[in-house]
This record gives structure tokens, C-alpha cells and sequence, in this order.
């Protein structure tokens, strides 16, 4: 978990089987999130809260009990190249969150939608494969 830490890189980690989620970020900005394996968890297979302008890049995320990735009140990240599959709920989920870029993703056999936006607007989509 990052807690107010900033300009961090957590790169090529397995994260398999924890009680919680596999990455958490809290109020965390600046961050490179890439080339990470969260397997099986208890809750998000990483989870983003009042974090901005990080890039969550080139991971894989599965069989997670909560979102592969989910946003809460985040604003100008970038989820770019990721495999999101067999979610206990959305693969991607934004809560209040805005200005977000989501590119080039494939998200599969979720157990709710692929993608999934709540009050959240000014997100760029594209080249998703859901």
C-alpha cells in the first residue's frame, strides 16, 4: 500500500492470495504501476483512492474477489495495455473519477460489466478490448 508517497515505481511483483487487495494506492500521485501480476485476492487487484496523474501499465490482473482495477475520486491517470480477467465484479470501475485515460486493455470473463463508469465524466476510452 502507498499511503501519501509520491513519484514511486512498483514494477515486475507478484501479488497473489492477500487478505486485501494486491495494490492500494491512497492518496498517492506520480506513480508507475507496471509489468505487475494480482492474483486471487480478497478485494481489488489494485485499487486507486484519491490518487492522481499515476500510470497503471502492462499488468495483469485476475481472479481478483473485488475490481481488477477500480478508481475512486482519481483523476488523470493512465490504465494503458493491462489483462483484466475473471473479476468477482467490473474488470475496470471508475467512481468519481474524471479526466482518466483507459487505452488499449483487454478485459474479459468479468463477473459485472468490463468497464464500468459512476459519476464520473471526461474519461478517454479507446481501443479497449471487452
Amino acid at each position: 500500500m502507498l499511503s501519501y508517497s509520491n513519484y514511486n515505481t512498483i514494477a515486475n511483483n507478484n501479488m497473489f492470495n492477500n487478505s486485501d487487495r494486491g495494490i492500494r494506492l491512497w492518496n498517492s500521485s506520480h506513480n508507475l504501476l507496471i509489468n505487475n501480476v494480482a492474483n486471487s485476492n480478497n478485494d481489488e487487484g489494485m485499487d486507486l483512492s484519491h490518487s492522481n496523474n499515476n500510470t497503471i501499465t502492462s499488468n495483469t490482473l485476475s481472479n481478483n474477489d473485488g475490481y481488477g482495477i477500480e478508481l475512486w475520486d482519481s483523476s488523470n491517470n493512465t490504465v494503458s495495455n493491462n489483462t483484466v480477467s475473471l473479476s468477482d465484479s467490473d474488470g475496470i470501475g471508475l467512481w468519481n473519477s474524471h479526466y482518466n485515460y483507459l487505452l488499449n486493455n483487454s478485459i474479459f470473463d468479468n463477473y459485472d460489466e468490463g468497464i464500468e463508469l459512476s459519476v464520473s465524466s471526461h474519461n478517454t476510452i479507446i481501443n479497449n478490448t471487452v
